[in-house]
């Protein structure tokens, strides 16, 4: 497959030249044509020394961030507007206007009670195919640099795998409930983004801003969720043995109150025959992820009054398990921002598609409920890089590990 999209790239294109807007406009029409070698050949030799053609093809700059089966539609759905370029000391910053289907956004407004990822992916290929999806507009740019006379594109794929290690970070501090530390992590990322910029870093920014303010909003309900800690009801809790190995506890969680959740945590106390406690261990039956799952999870808020079955791994010590009484009790919940389902936004008709090299003021970025004016062709798929999400798990015979667990997209382009 990697030979057929190289094969792709071989159609004659338009050198660089001396003027970066009409590099900018070279790299987006190359990009849009699935002209990936010479999207490649464009970047600056940092980037390519930093990293392979396949690498790129995992992580192309200015595309949207989506996995294989899912990029080259979302790619079509995606118009960018080329500004005027203004110079950066040894280099010129190309401000390009992006629209794109909101994706954080989409995914939420899919998620119903009932739906696995099969009928969550056949309602996003329907909506993306009628065009009747959310819209983010943001601004964003393309950095060049000069090297042998042309221009050349700044990916800055080792700042972004420095900036993707902290984001992992700050997600695990979120969600483990130190929030402290994970705004921490976001500030520490978006000044790496303000002092560094890179191409397609304006939408990292935008990205993340959204991110930090989700995790601040967090904390700032953090004594509210304490007091509604009662309001999780825990019932027909069991022990039993789990797959593959290893006991299980196994049970419902009620939500009694009037406010919608996005995590719960569980804490797992064993105690011995004085009473006391032996041993403590923390897991989570409920997480939604902050970002987009490439359409893998039905992200559904845990509503009030909702029943949900749970499962978790046990991990205290063997000698622990079998000595001590395990009790379960909820220590920790995170309120969702989306307290009701989003509805899905009308079909937009009669629109002409933009094209890129167009200059448009920057808007903010922020989500839409407008659908992008053009629906998106079916196409074959093709790579995007892999981000983190966290499972939902389900009460079946399997429990979740006991912990939040990843969603990690494929970093790997599909091979025939």
């Amino acid at each position: 497959m990697l030979a057929l999209l190289l094969a792709a790239g071989c159609a004659k294109a338009p050198p660089p030249g001396p003027d970066p807007k009409a590099a900018a406009e070279t790299y987006l029409a190359a990009l849009k044509a699935a002209d990936y070698q010479t999207c490649y050949r464009m970047l600056a030799e940092s980037d390519l020394l930093h990293g392979s053609l396949d690498e790129f093809l995992s992580n192309v700059p200015m595309a949207p961030n989506a996995d294989r089966l899912w990029f080259r539609q979302l790619e079509s759905a995606t118009q960018y507007k080329v500004g005027s370029p203004r110079n950066r000391g040894s280099e010129a910053i190309v401000p390009v206007n992006v629209t794109t289907p909101n994706l954080v956004a989409w995914e939420r407004m899919l998620g119903e009670s009932g739906k696995d990822r099969d009928k969550i992916q056949a309602s996003a290929g329907k909506q993306l195919d009628d065009g009747r999806y959310p819209r983010l507009n943001y601004p964003d740019q393309i950095v060049m640099v000069t090297e042998s006379g042309e221009w050349h594109v700044l990916a800055g794929f080792a700042q972004r795998a420095r900036i993707e290690r902290l984001h992992q970070q700050a997600l695990a501090a979120y969600h483990g409930f130190d929030y402290d530390k994970a705004l921490s992590y976001y500030r520490e990322i978006l000044d790496r983004l303000g002092k560094a910029p890179f191409t397609a870093s304006g939408e990292l920014t935008g990205r993340f801003t959204m991110e930090m303010k989700t995790v601040a909003a967090a904390r700032a309900g953090k004594s509210a969720a304490q007091a509604y800690l009662p309001k999780l009801i825990l019932k027909n809790i069991t022990t039993k043995p789990a797959q593959p190995g290893g006991m299980g506890m196994f049970g419902q969680i009620t939500n009694s109150g009037a406010r919608a959740l996005d995590q719960v945590e569980l804490t797992v106390s064993y105690y011995g025959n004085n009473g006391k406690p032996t041993h403590d261990e923390r897991h989570t039956p409920i997480a939604t992820p902050l970002q987009f799952t490439d359409f893998n999870l039905p992200i559904v808020p845990f509503g009030p009054g909702e029943t949900r079955d749970f499962g978790v791994t046990l991990k205290a010590p063997p000698e622990i398990q079998q000595d001590g009484q395990p009790r379960a009790a909820v220590t920790g919940i995170i309120f969702s921002e989306f307290d009701q389902p989003l509805a899905a936004p009308p079909k937009l008709s009669g629109a002409a598609p933009e094209q890129p090299g167009h200059t448009t003021a920057h808007s903010e970025l922020k989500p839409t409920v407008t659908p992008s004016p053009t629906p998106a062709p079916s196409a074959a798929p093709t790579p995007k890089p892999g981000h983190s999400g966290l499972r939902e798990p389900q009460g079946n015979p399997t429990p979740e590990g006991g912990s939040v667990k990843k969603h990690k997209r494929s970093r790997r382009h599909h091979r025939d």
